[in-house]
């Protein structure tokens, strides 16, 4: 690979980096500001669940998670390196549970009774209708009063 090839690559996506889990090489150490930012949020994550909502074993849990993180990140890194490669890990099956576990259900659940609904009751909102004696299929919009509408988008 020529010199232009690999600077090309790393300005691109270095995604042989990214797929071994952060991005981080073996013996690079994390940021003490990433390590306490990951920590902090737990700990919040931990006072909500403890005090305000009373699951104090889940608490308990989540506390000594963000400690395992603080020691780890700042101490012991393949430590903080294997809870980054299992949130990794996590999140790939949370978001393959999502997609195959909720969306193709809603999918076939929602949008052939929607469309089955539409057909008995002849409704057609989109106007996909054939009409062999029109023209054109051109659909006049009403202009907007002031330009200023434009700027609103919503």
């Amino acid at each position: 690979m020529s010199e232009r090839a690999k600077q090309i690559y790393e300005a691109i996506w270095p995604w042989r980096v990214s797929e071994s889990g952060g991005g981080e090489a073996a013996s690079e150490r994390p940021g003490t500001r990433r390590v306490f930012c990951e920590a902090g949020i737990m700990c919040v994550v931990g006072v909500v669940l403890g005090p305000v909502l009373g699951k104090t074993v889940m608490s308990g849990i989540v506390f000594t998670l963000a400690a395992l993180v603080l020691v780890g990140g700042l101490w012991i890194n393949p430590l903080y390196r294997g809870f980054r490669k299992a949130g990794f890990w996590l999140a790939k099956g949370v978001g393959i549970g999502l997609s195959w576990v909720l969306l193709v259900p809603f999918f076939y659940l929602c949008f052939p009774v929607g469309r089955l609904f539409l057909i008995l009751t002849r409704r057609d909102p989109m106007h996909r209708e054939f009409l062999p004696k029109d023209r054109t299929y051109w659909s006049l919009h009403r202009p907007l009063p002031e330009a200023a509408a434009y700027r609103r988008q919503y």
